[in-house]
């Protein structure tokens, strides 16, 4: 069958759509890039806002109405918790995905034969496909599920309780891919830093070192990590410079102690204090980027002003910045009326502000510092090619001569023309 695969939501729903797109492959079918050229479809569901759910369902009504397209298959975390509500759109749609694409099954039998996400299994967690090889940074999930239950948070219903890849497999597939010419690994996972091996007890620390003693792969990178999660073991990683990425990206979600309580997070803002400087300590140019939530239900003026203090004060390399959305059956949906729309809008563009600055500021402290690039891409035309370095900028760079090829490693002094958009 010619199949049509749309991924939309985090890093571990692509990771699982690689996965699938490798063993489908393997069973004859044909991934086509455009929906148009495909007599069936695959719609991997993200449910973390509102506006997520908004476009699962939008992109799933436009594959329906194909008059090519003979069925629309759902999975994904939307998928699990509400299928119901993307059947309704339309009779082509179908929960998870049959081995025989031709044959659709019905809800209470496609979870149980054939394909279905990982994220609608409670078993075996989705390893990176083998073909990834060919890409220089892969991401390598190692863990799934979260049972911290914040206030607002959908994910934890979707993705169930926090389980990990087994170590040595882990460690067996990322040597594959380092010897097939892989520079970069991003550990990713929905609370990478729940990672352990029950089998043997070894947790995140422990699993960066095994690759760094058993593998031959150059850099580690988080994909991120909850702040409490952070331990000293990790720090020592980091402030050995060798392996592990200067580069960590710790939610943060608020910078207010009351509305922290009040979104069921672990940490105040004095144990978030403490742990950027240790951070800092291990490695002052460590980037440090984060998640901020504006407009959660609680959230005051006073607040909220207080979050940004806290945030100009971190001083971040990036933010990723999202509204509140109120999310079914969590703690804060049914328990806080939201605040309107415009106050929302107006306390982001305050943070945007906030955060361009710091962004800006964090690349002018790197300039004329040697950074090393892992080579992506290049640019014959422009004579140019671009990388990623340490501290997760991407940088493009002259190669007049064009001797720098993808996987290539290149140290330079970095200067702000080289850095662009991510």
């Amino acid at each position: 069958m010619r199949v049509y695969l749309k991924t939309l939501g985090c890093k571990v729903n692509r990771v699982e759509s690689d996965d699938l797109s490798v063993r489908m492959a393997a069973l004859g079918h044909q991934l086509v890039d455009s929906p148009r050229q495909a007599q069936t479809a695959i719609v991997n569901t993200c449910t973390v806002t509102a506006v997520a759910d908004a476009k699962c369902r939008k992109e799933i009504r436009r594959l329906a109405r194909l008059d090519t397209m003979s069925a629309v298959y759902v999975i994904g975390c939307g998928a699990r918790l509400d299928f119901e509500r993307y059947q309704k759109l339309s009779r082509k749609v179908h929960l998870g995905i049959p081995k025989d694409l031709s044959c659709p099954k019905t809800p209470a039998s496609s979870s149980a034969q054939g394909f279905t996400s990982a994220s609608l299994s409670t078993s075996a967690l989705t390893l990176p496909p083998a073909s990834a090889a060919a890409r220089i940074r892969v991401p390598v999930k190692v863990q799934d599920g979260c049972d911290a239950f914040c206030s607002y948070c959908i994910v934890p219903y979707a993705r169930g309780a926090p389980r990990s890849a087994a170590a040595d497999e882990l460690v067996s597939r990322v040597a594959a891919l380092a010897d097939a010419g892989t520079k970069e690994v991003i550990l990713t996972g929905i609370n990478v830093g729940r990672y352990v091996d029950t089998r043997t007890g070894i947790d995140l620390s422990g699993l960066i070192t095994r690759l760094g003693r058993d593998t031959a792969l150059h850099r580690v990178r988080l994909s991120s990590i909850e702040p409490l999660q952070i331990t000293d073991a990790l720090l020592e990683l980091l402030a050995d410079g060798k392996l592990l990425c200067n580069h960590l990206h710790v939610p943060l979600q608020s910078g207010n102690d009351a509305t922290l309580a009040a979104m069921k997070r672990a940490y105040t803002t004095d144990d978030y204090r403490r742990l950027i400087s240790d951070i800092r300590r291990a490695d002052p140019h460590t980037a440090i980027t984060t998640d901020l939530m504006v407009g959660f239900p609680t959230e005051t003026e006073d607040d909220f002003n207080d979050s940004l203090s806290f945030v100009r004060e971190m001083k971040f390399a990036r933010i990723h910045l999202f509204r509140y959305s109120p999310r079914p059956s969590t703690a804060a949906a049914q328990a806080f009326r939201p605040l309107e729309p415009r106050i929302l809008a107006r306390r982001s563009a305050m943070v945007q502000d906030v955060a361009g600055m710091d962004a800006l500021a964090y690349q002018q402290s790197l300039l004329g510092r040697r950074v090393e690039l892992v080579i992506e891409s290049t640019d014959p035309d422009n004579h140019t090619v671009t990388g990623m370095t340490r501290e997760y900028l991407r940088v493009t760079i002259p190669d007049p001569v064009g001797v720098l090829k993808p996987g290539d490693l290149s140290t330079q002094t970095l200067q702000f023309a080289m850095i662009s958009s991510r």
